[in-house]
């Protein structure tokens, strides 16, 4: 079970990881950026960090990924062509149980845009309640 005393329980992001989490029916948020990169900072702060974002993250048992490519990582490089995009920042959510189909958001986002993409995908569906 995430602990989210402390704010947003990042998980470090590995892809089979993150997709196995989706294939047993969570949905999962995966924020990629960078240290140098200073907008995934600002959006970081003014967009993802903030009460609202954490209480609906927490309400769909969503599992929050922090994809960091402060030092060019292969995998991380593949999910940007995938998703066609150059560069971080990039903000994904997928579906529980749905790893063909994520939802990419604007490069620049607002608390609304997440909390509305988190909504359109639904709470976790996982059999079991706690998260291994």
């Amino acid at each position: 079970k995430l602990d989210w005393s402390r704010g947003i329980p990042w998980q470090h992001y590995k892809r089979d990881r993150a997709l196995d989490d989706v294939r047993n029916g969570y949905t999962i948020f995966i924020d990629y950026t960078a240290d140098w990169c200073a907008n995934c900072k600002v959006m970081l702060k003014t967009a993802i960090e903030r009460p609202e974002v954490m209480a609906v993250m927490r309400e769909l048992n969503v599992i929050p990924y922090t994809a960091d490519y402060t030092l060019p990582v292969k995998e991380i490089k593949e999910d940007l062509e995938r998703y066609q995009r150059g560069g971080v920042p990039v903000f994904v959510v997928y579906r529980p149980n749905d790893v063909g189909k994520p939802e990419i958001l604007p490069e620049v986002i607002t608390q609304q845009d997440i909390v509305d993409a988190l909504r359109r995908a639904g709470p976790s569906r996982v059999q079991h309640a706690t998260k291994p």
